[in-house]
């Protein structure tokens, strides 16, 4: 009688795991179906979908085919950084060097960038580097408004994750972007402007620091002064 109770026992609990391993199985399947869905929907232009973090915008962002730049990109270059950084860079458009190797300011620019960070004591583990726009427009072009627009969920995705402290733009196009003006760089920079709850301030992108060395100690003054802003200071 004992042995006939177990041997219930143990085909309920079979039933039961069974019925784990399959609700198990439809939930991962449901999960798959609904991540392929996404990939289609940024493929042919669409961005309904939800992504659950920065790592798995940016596998999915490796289709996008939102705008016409696709057509002559080599990568997407998302952006890079940890996710509980305390600032953002924001710069205009990936560059020839950027492009080749899928990541951001990696070229003249972003040396000379991260140089003057060193400088004035920014950590690499503090900052999240990115563009307006992930793709390289040809021939370093101006980016398109459209283009822009086609970016700005990502864009918007990687600032509510992140929530920095502090937004630093980097030159013309990031500037009128985040502060929604069109007010020349040179009026925006060297103050700190607050905006939803965040600290943004403008400067020159430093790709015109290398076109005109003499302006750097503006760039630095604007970089120690999202130091301190950082610092609550």
């Amino acid at each position: 009688m004992r042995e006939k109770a177990w041997k219930r026992v143990i085909r309920a609990l079979e039933r039961e795991k069974m019925l784990d391993n399959t609700q198990l199985i439809l939930k991962k399947t449901r999960e798959t179906l609904k991540e392929r869905s996404a990939v289609e929907e940024i493929k042919e232009g669409k961005m309904s979908a939800k992504f659950k973090n920065i790592d798995q915008m940016k596998e999915l962002a490796l289709d996008c085919r939102r705008c016409r730049l696709y057509k002559t990109r080599d990568n997407v270059v998302v952006g890079e950084g940890p996710e509980n950084a305390k600032v953002v860079f924001i710069g205009e458009a990936p560059g020839a060097d950027e492009d080749l190797q899928g990541k951001p300011f990696i070229g003249r620019s972003g040396k000379k960038l991260r140089a003057l960070l060193q400088e004035v004591g920014i950590k690499e583990t503090e900052i999240y580097i990115t563009n307006i726009i992930k793709c390289r427009p040809p021939n370093n072009r101006n980016p398109q408004s459209d283009e822009i627009k086609a970016c700005e969920p990502y864009l918007h995705f990687q600032l509510d994750t992140i929530a920095p402290k502090v937004i630093c733009t980097l030159g013309t196009f990031a500037s009128q972007w985040v502060l929604g003006t069109k007010e020349r760089i040179g009026l925006l920079r060297g103050k700190v402007i607050e905006k939803d709850g965040m600290k943004i301030i403008a400067t020159y992108h430093p790709s015109f620091i290398l076109r005109n060395p003499g302006m750097t100690p503006n760039l630095k003054n604007d970089l120690e002064m999202v130091k301190k802003a950082i610092n609550n200071e």
